[in-house]
């Protein structure tokens, strides 16, 4: 037999604070049939903002009609503009660093002991150009080598001349890797 359903009600008026002590005391509690009703009376709602994400809700897209949300809207109110978004992303980084969860990025340069070199697993990377030179591949020179030496061959799906995409993703700010693309680009068209 169900027990019967009970039901917490809070009525908040700028009480986050308030809230963020009894929220894991409401969630902890083990009685099988309850709901929680929050009615926030703050003028910006912001409690809410901390209820959303302590109980790490996620909207689905598919379920935005459901809930009779415009998807175009919802999707443009989440939408963060690449200057916002690299000013989180930097200050998650300090907090990270902060809290020590981070310390530096690893990289075979930094950590070498961490990680296995190519002669430890017998590989030589080596890159064949079109004049039929064999190098070592190095990432500072394989531009020039390229321009100098040509391609050692196109792969069939761009021998008619068919276009590469490329796609530069970037958390930097608006603008901040037009010279990257650009210069890209111009390398990469006179490579043929």
């Amino acid at each position: 037999m169900q027990k019967p359903l009970v039901t917490i009600g809070l009525v908040l008026f700028k009480a986050e604070h308030y809230l963020k002590l009894c929220l894991g005391s409401l969630l902890a509690q083990d009685y099988p049939n309850v709901e929680i009703l929050i009615r926030d009376q703050s003028p910006n709602g912001e409690a809410y903002d901390y209820i959303v994400s302590a109980l790490k809700i996620v909207l689905r897209t598919r379920d935005l009609k459901r809930f009779r949300i415009n998807r175009q809207a919802a999707q443009k109110a989440l939408r963060i503009a690449p200057d916002r978004r690299a000013e989180l992303v930097q200050k998650i980084t300090q907090v990270l660093k902060g809290a020590k969860f981070v310390t530096q990025a690893y990289n075979s340069s930094s950590h070498p002991a961490e990680f296995l070199s190519s002669q430890a697993v017998g590989f030589d990377a080596l890159v064949e150009f079109g004049s039929k030179r064999v190098a070592p591949y190095s990432d500072k020179t394989i531009l020039d080598e390229l321009q100098r030496h040509g391609l050692y061959r196109k792969h069939a799906r761009y021998a008619s001349g068919a276009p590469i995409q490329l796609a530069v993703i970037s958390a930097l700010r608006a603008g901040a890797t037009d010279g990257l693309v650009c210069d890209l680009g111009s390398k990469l068209t006179r490579l043929g």
